[in-house]
């Protein structure tokens, strides 16, 4: 079950994100659809632990906002989709240790309920 966050900063930006893995976190159809040309170098066969599909929190460091996005971490590496603004490579924060995308600043965050 993921968590949602809530993401604040001093500087008056907050967001509100959803994270970690739901009940899609190994489903191998789901993964297909967001990332195919991943999904095609991953052997199910080999059950559980191949891959894992969860919500990261996302930067993007162009529309200065962050997000809640799709990462995909599996034997040949991670995988993540863009910014679904401008479409540009998004910066990938560890969730407990996010900065804040307008001033920079450490923002605060408190678990505000449960997504699946």
């Amino acid at each position: 079950m993921g968590v949602v966050r809530m993401y604040a900063c001093g500087c008056g930006y907050s967001k509100e994100i959803c994270v970690g893995s739901g009940m899609g976190a190994f489903n191998i159809n789901l993964v297909k659809r967001l990332f195919p040309q991943e999904a095609a170098m991953i052997d199910v066969s080999r059950g559980p632990g191949e891959f894992e599909l969860a919500n990261a929190v996302g930067e993007c460091l162009s529309c200065k906002k962050l997000y809640a996005t799709a990462m995909l971490t599996y034997k040949g590496g991670v995988a993540t989709k863009p910014c679904p603004d401008c479409g540009k490579p998004l910066m990938i924060s560890d969730i407990n240790n996010v900065n804040c995308p307008v001033c920079s600043e450490l923002m605060n965050w408190q678990e505000v309920g449960l997504w699946d």
